[in-house]
């Protein structure tokens, strides 16, 4: 089980990757997707891990079943809920079912679907 600062650390790093593999301008947006994804994961995480209110398993999921139904009982991430599975099932079609997306699909997923999660995850962490 991670700590708080070890989720943080990898959802940063997840973030670092992405920017790094400039995936909107590769052939690789699958991979995109999926970075995103596991980012938004540990965002997750830590926001989850500090809800005192959930069953244990949903502070502290260990498969994304418990993590998708917690946030959705988790008050201070409950709207990211239909964002949040969005993106989940694109991250499982990208690892798969062999799919690749379009630029234009990923990008509108980046803009319309990650920014969402990222910017209410950091809001409810006190992030800048």
């Amino acid at each position: 089980m991670l700590n708080e600062q070890e989720h943080l650390y990898k959802a940063w790093r997840n973030e670092d990757f992405y920017e790094y593999g400039d995936f909107a301008k590769s052939d690789f947006t699958e991979w995109g997707i999926v970075v995103l994804f596991y980012a938004c994961v540990h965002y997750v995480d830590t926001i989850l891990n500090r809800d005192s209110a959930l069953p244990h398993n949903f502070r502290y999921p260990s498969r994304h079943e418990d993590r998708n139904t917690a946030i959705g009982q988790c008050s201070s991430i409950s709207s990211i809920y239909q964002f949040y599975q969005s993106l989940y099932e694109r991250s499982i079609e990208a690892r798969y079912t062999h799919m690749s997306f379009p630029t234009s699909y990923f990008v509108n997923v980046v803009t319309r679907v990650y920014e969402p999660i990222r910017r209410c995850c950091r809001k409810a962490l006190n992030l800048p």
